[in-house]
Formats: C-alpha cells, sequence, structure tokens
C-alpha cells in the first residue's frame, strides 16, 4: 500500500477513489496494530505527499488529512490551511463534497467531539454561498450520512418512553 500510494492516487475516477479509501483506511488500522514506528513514520510521510498533492483524488485526500490529523502528525494550524485549501471557493463542489466525505468518513459525528474539527467545518459552511451550498448538498448528505447509524444514542432521553408510545405512563 505504501510504495506509489501517491501515483496510484491521482487522477482516478470515484470508483477507483472509493477502493483506494478503504485500502488506506485498512492499512492505516493495520499499522496501528503493528506498532512498528518506523513503518507508521513511513507512512506519515506518504499520507503528507497525498494531501499535498492537488492531483490527489479529493476523497483520498481528505482521508490523508484525518489521518495525519488522528495520527496528531500536523498542527492545529498546519489542519486548519489544509482544511481550508482543500474546501476553497475555488474547487469544484462536487470535489469539496468527496473531500469532506473523505475527511469526514463513517464517523462524521466526531465532529461533535472534537471542538477544532467542528469549528472548522462550520467555518466553512458558513462562508458558502447559496449556489455553492446547493450544489455541495447531495456531498454533504453523503458525508453526514453516518450519523447515528451506530444505533446508539448519547442523549439520556434516548430510551425514555415518549407520550405516543404505549409504554409512556406519566
Amino acid at each position: 500500500m505504501n510504495a506509489g500510494i501517491r501515483l496510484a492516487c491521482r487522477n482516478v475516477d470515484d470508483t477507483a477513489a472509493e477502493g483506494i479509501r478503504e485500502a488506506m483506511a485498512g492499512f492505516d488500522a493495520a499499522l496501528v496494530l503493528l506498532g512498528e514506528d518506523h513503518l507508521s513514520d513511513e507512512w506519515t510521510r506518504q499520507l503528507q505527499t497525498l494531501v499535498d498533492d492537488p492531483s490527489v483524488a479529493p476523497l483520498v485526500a481528505g482521508l490523508g488529512l484525518r489521518l495525519l490529523y488522528d495520527r496528531a502528525a500536523l498542527s492545529q494550524e498546519a489542519v486548519a490551511v489544509a482544511f481550508s485549501r482543500s474546501l476553497s471557493s475555488t474547487s469544484a463542489p462536487k470535489a469539496v463534497g468527496h473531500w469532506l466525505d473523505g475527511f469526514l468518513g463513517s464517523a462524521a459525528e466526531v465532529i461533535l467531539q472534537d471542538e477544532v474539527l467542528l469549528a472548522l467545518v462550520d467555518d466553512w459552511l458558513s462562508e458558502q454561498g447559496e449556489a455553492d451550498f446547493v450544489e455541495t448538498l447531495p456531498m454533504l448528505r453523503r458525508a453526514f450520512s453516518g450519523f447515528g447509524a451506530t444505533g446508539a444514542s448519547t442523549s439520556p432521553d434516548a430510551n425514555r418512553p415518549r407520550p405516543d408510545d404505549a409504554a409512556y405512563r406519566p
């Protein structure tokens, strides 16, 4: 996975990018389990090249930045700069949506617990013009579709009977 990753991720279609994203996530998880510092260091360097290369598929680049963020391999300022650059108004809305989907992945709810990520997403959303927001909306829906998908709720009232439930008795 490590060798040639940058070239393999350039100018690929959406289907190939999705396959690469899955492979990268699996590879990253395996590296964590192995605990080999020299392999992790090389992987971190490769991830940085993906994030810095504008030819890399946005889905893959978004995941690359997220993995670097999760590893604390970049400062918060560096993550904010890369985030802003990738989601700039000069980027096509579809590419922005793919990038955000890669960055948030299947754990979009993490932004509720991470103030830095929440601020990045909130600032970006607040800056969107109506036309760009409408064009990006389908991709945003996809990126945030994982909210609540685990079936677990963090709300203390999640299991409390509601007035319309048969079990409700005031």
